[in-house]
């Protein structure tokens, strides 16, 4: 788009320029000047101003269309976050009358992994950024968590590492992965295990999520591109 403007521009100029220089061989000197001195100016000056105005109406169009595309991926996400955190809490809360009749004594350690998953859903999820290492905290103690009241039922193998550079992602975009992976990945399979591995390349997250059974595995691959 840019260049086919400057391109017309130049043509126009061009057009002109032979037009003068055919009028000099035509006309008197007189017109010439006149014509050289006032209208090519003028002509000269429309030309920017046209330029301007389509390069920036141009430029104002990509403006609104990447604004709109920001507010409704802000509304899904605003919309996937109030139909995760009721059923989320929910099976939390499960978890915990679980520990209580089979293994009072992780009842306390459960208590304050439930403490953290909270204060993090109400008073750190609201932003529309967090830190990488805030979110995978917030992973390691709802695993924690799954550890504690699954105990050696099933095989967990974790790996999220420290990511390098200071990067950010929306809450609470991963955990509906992993929720779904120990809600449907320790039902009636036979020796159950979950995969997760994150790590961030190239400004770029790699997020697995593997259920391992005998007869059923399933493989889901997650790429987001974080801020940082």
């Amino acid at each position: 788009m840019y260049l086919l403007v400057v391109a017309a521009c130049g043509l126009v100029m061009v057009l002109l320029s032979l037009e003068l220089r055919s009028l000099a061989f035509r006309a008197d000197l007189t017109d010439v000047r006149f014509i050289t001195g006032t209208i090519f100016p003028v002509l000269f000056i429309f030309s920017l101003s046209t330029t301007y105005k389509v390069l920036n109406d141009f430029h104002r169009r990509q403006q609104l269309e990447k604004e709109r595309e920001n507010e409704r991926l802000k509304s899904e996400l605003s919309f996937l976050r109030s139909q995760i955190s009721p059923h989320f809490l929910f099976n939390i809360l499960n978890s915990i009358v679980s520990l209580a009749r089979f293994k009072p004594e992780s009842v306390e350690p459960a208590t304050i992994q439930l403490a953290e998953l909270m204060r993090y859903m109400l008073y750190e999820s609201d932003e529309a950024k967090v830190p990488m290492d805030q979110e995978i905290r917030y992973l390691r103690s709802y695993i924690d968590l799954q550890t504690l009241r699954l105990g050696k039922k099933v095989q967990i193998d974790l790996d999220l590492g420290a990511v390098a550079g200071n990067y950010s992602i929306e809450p609470m975009l991963l955990i509906p992965f992993v929720e779904n992976a120990f809600k449907h990945g320790i039902g009636m399979i036979s020796r159950p295990a979950i995969q997760l591995q994150l790590h961030v390349r190239e400004r770029m997250l790699y997020f697995l999520v593997k259920i391992k059974s005998v007869c059923n595995p399933t493989t889901l691959k997650i790429i987001i591109r974080v801020s940082g």
